[in-house]
């Protein structure tokens, strides 16, 4: 696909396509360092996913074109199913900051509109607390969906999307949807972006170009889901490339390189807090086969001099701007 296709096909087109040619080649690696966790799924499986709950919205829920859709969950492989679906059926992601307190996050679920939130469990007596009005869909954390509390009558996602039929036949979104809102609480109201699904293919595609992958690599983005450029740089590039994408929960200096390592990795991207913090990290790649590693880019502009030199002198790795090449 090139980039300008990438550009202005319909995430429901881009969805088909890609999967019939990159069907069983893997797209989503997922860890979750906490509890031990990789999760791979190819292009046909992770579509599989996406198809469900693509059905679950629209058959159970009603939702469509237009309508806001929220996550209240971190980096996960079900909030990446649950992006796409979004997008698939016309509907706007809304992905929340876990950091926000209770009543930040009721704030942007109002403001929003969004009247269904699909909500990690550990944050599930908040959230049904401060917004009761509404309706939430458990993400557990548990990889067979056993869940470490009891859910209060609240849907398992892992209990019901299983069951839900495995092509979606409905009204699909179009590039003018709007696709990502991205709101911070703040002091007083609620402020942020609002990006159609045209934005987010073309941001893409303009970073496709910028960073130049291909079919042949694979990205690690550390920067989250809930960021304006999160789900852009750690999905929609590497789906659109017909790449494959790590995706991690939580971030820790400690595993990066090994990962880097093990997962081939050839574009990583990080946030300028990371950097520092494996900088000032004692392990570093000595000893890893970092050979794909080529790109690796710092989402704060062009990083300062003495932050470039310190990467540099550290890992014995250029420290490229996002922006600039």
């Amino acid at each position: 696909m090139t980039f300008d296709e990438l550009g202005s096909t319909p995430f429901a087109e881009l969805q088909d396509r890609q999967v019939a040619g990159y069907g069983d080649r893997p797209f989503l690696t997922f860890y979750d360092d906490a509890r031990g966790e990789r999760v791979e799924l190819s292009y046909k499986t992770f579509d599989n996913w996406v198809q469900k709950v693509a059905n679950l919205l629209a058959d159970e829920y009603g939702i469509g074109r237009g309508d806001r859709v929220a996550t209240i969950a971190g980096d996960h492989w079900q909030v990446s199913a649950v992006a796409f679906a979004c997008w698939a059926v016309g509907a706007c992601l809304v992905p929340i900051d876990l950091e926000e307190p209770p009543e930040g996050k009721a704030a942007i679920l109002a403001a929003t509109g969004a009247g269904l939130a699909f909500v990690r469990e550990e944050w599930l007596a908040e959230v049904t607390a401060a917004a009761p009005g509404v309706t939430v869909v458990a993400l557990v954390a548990d990889l067979f969906g056993k869940p470490a509390m009891d859910l209060g009558g609240v849907t398992a996602f892992s209990r019901i999307v299983p069951g839900m039929p495995d092509r979606y036949d409905g009204e699909t979104g179009v590039l003018d949807d709007p696709a990502l809102t991205v709101l911070a609480s703040g002091t007083s109201a609620p402020a942020g972006v609002v990006l159609s699904a045209a934005d987010l293919l073309v941001r893409a595609a303009a970073i496709t170009a910028r960073w130049e992958v291909t079919e042949l690599d694979r990205t690690l983005t550390a920067v989250a889901n809930h960021d304006v450029d999160g789900l852009v740089t750690s999905h929609v590039v590497p789906f659109g490339a017909g790449a494959g994408a790590v995706i991690t929960r939580g971030f820790s200096p400690d595993p990066l390189w090994k990962r880097v390592a093990d997962e081939k990795v050839s574009v990583l991207s990080l946030t300028a807090y990371q950097v520092e913090q494996l900088l000032d990290a004692p392990g570093g790649p000595d000893g890893l086969d970092l050979s794909r590693l080529r790109t690796i880019v710092y989402d704060a502009g062009r990083p300062p001099g003495g932050v470039a030199e310190r990467w540099s002198e550290r890992f014995g790795l250029e420290l490229r701007s996002w922006d600039v090449r």
